[in-house]
């Protein structure tokens, strides 16, 4: 588990300069997200939701409700995208290393809220080299974010898009498989869980640099689900 930035509360506040009875000010963007959303939704952080890995979790990666600029720095450059949001580079104010993070709009996944906690569920339940690593999550009245492992070496799908020597050769393809295999072994045979995404858009490169020498690792797990032996998946 990463360092953890101390700064951030888990609690709601009141922004710096405001008094009960100045005009509130317009919505930012971000902000507007967010409206329409009930004040049930609202009451209840998306951190208490109790996923069917819940009752497993027993690690102590932190969950901070409340602004993580407190304690990272965000690129405005996006390193992926997908349909509740993006993910982005940040470096830790406090120890300077630099990170993924990805940011979850509320207001787009409010019919998938078990589906993103059951992601940060899986990651909490996962220690592998070969699996990627989340280090902590924060949560705003809008967002969502998940602070992981940074792996700057890009997709295995756009890897061998790029390459121009033609198709890996014998021995990089074992030593890509062999990492494959070592990821998906460790879900089902330790964890008993199925990932149901696995392609090469999913395995992530550690580093920029050749494959002799590189780490791969699975990503993306708002699909997965627990099983047991024998068990069919619909």
């Amino acid at each position: 588990m990463g360092a953890c930035c101390s700064k951030g509360q888990s609690q709601a506040h009141t922004p710096a300069g405001q008094s009960a009875s100045s005009k509130p000010k317009e919505p930012s963007p971000e902000e507007s997200e967010s409206v329409g959303s009930s004040e049930e939704d609202d009451a209840r952080r998306w951190a208490d939701e109790q996923t069917e890995f819940s009752s497993r979790i027993n690690n102590l990666i932190l969950h901070t409700y409340g602004n993580v600029k407190t304690c990272y720095t965000l690129s405005t450059n996006k390193l992926g995208e997908g349909g509740f949001g993006y993910v982005t580079q940040g470096r830790s104010l406090e120890t300077g290393n630099p990170y993924a993070v990805k940011k979850v709009s509320k207001a787009k996944a409010k019919q998938r809220r078990v589906q993103v906690r059951s992601e940060i569920d899986v990651m909490k339940l996962t220690d592998h080299p070969n699996v990627v690593t989340l280090h902590e999550t924060f949560e705003d009245k809008s967002h969502l974010y998940l602070v992981m492992e940074l792996c700057a070496g890009g997709d295995l799908n756009n890897h061998m898009r790029a390459r121009q020597n033609g198709p890996y050769m014998e021995r990089q393809a074992a030593i890509l498989m062999e990492q494959i295999l070592k990821s998906v072994s460790y879900l089902h045979d330790c964890k008993g869980i199925c990932h149901r995404d696995l392609k090469p858009h999913n395995f992530l490169f550690l580093r920029e640099g050749p494959v002799e020498t590189n780490v791969l690792k699975l990503a993306d797990f708002g699909l997965a689900c627990s099983f047991t032996p024998g068990q069919v998946l619909t």
